[in-house]
């Protein structure tokens, strides 16, 4: 194996994604379910959890996010290992691994804030989904690099073709993001947005593990 620290850090990225994409999908179930249930996504704290109580939702409300929260967090925690274990044989990874950081420190914001400053959550979110795409884009370009290297034109295609995909998937996400933050688009509207949102990523994950498949085998 020329790049045994590219190959591991690549599984664990690969790990992380499909982690990401699961708890993608639980969050569109909680979307759905709120949506159906006429739940004014506007609400917080106790106001929220009166509704959800009102139809019976709380509990399966809180078991699915808690399970949403924990997937994102060991796939967070897996693609930063993954990253820096890779960063060791192809320094672009470390483009990856500082956006990945800027993200975080996003999202840890937004949700901090949710509850005292929704509108300015909601902002946040958009350089976050942002970051995220950044983040997917390095890590594409870093195994463009490796696949080069070992005269695999066949993966460094697909990170091109996926790269391109990605752009236009999570910009429109991004998008979803601006018009819930801008509050264009009424409760309602954010659940279709949102739920729509996801669907993009988690299309866009499909293709990513693509990529991220072939290039853990790549000698």
């Amino acid at each position: 194996m020329k790049y045994p620290n590219a190959s591991t850090g690549i599984k664990r990225i690969y790990i992380a994604e499909i982690l990401s994409v699961l708890a993608a999908a639980l969050a569109i179930v909680v979307m759905i379910l709120t949506a159906a249930n006429h739940i004014d996504t506007n609400l917080t704290g106790e106001e929220a959890t009166r509704a959800l109580q009102a139809v019976n939702m709380d509990t399966p409300f809180v078991v699915l996010s808690l399970s949403m929260m924990l997937l994102m967090l060991v796939s967070f925690f897996m693609n930063l290992s993954g990253i820096i274990k890779a960063s060791k044989d192809e320094i672009g990874f470390k483009n990856a691994l500082w956006v990945l950081l800027a993200g975080m420190v996003f999202e840890i914001t937004a949700s901090i804030i949710q509850n005292s400053s929704p509108q300015v959550a909601h902002w946040l979110q958009v350089p976050a989904t942002l970051c995220n795409l950044v983040v997917m884009i390095f890590v594409l370009e870093g195994i463009m690099i490796l696949a080069d290297n070992l005269s695999r034109k066949d993966v460094s295609d697909m990170c091109r073709s996926c790269r391109t995909y990605l752009l236009y998937a999570l910009i429109l996400s991004a998008a979803a993001e601006v018009l819930t933050a801008l509050g264009i688009i009424g409760s309602a509207g954010r659940s279709v947005t949102g739920i729509a949102g996801h669907l993009l990523e988690i299309v866009a994950y499909v293709f990513y593990l693509r990529v991220l498949n072939k290039a853990r085998f790549m000698e």
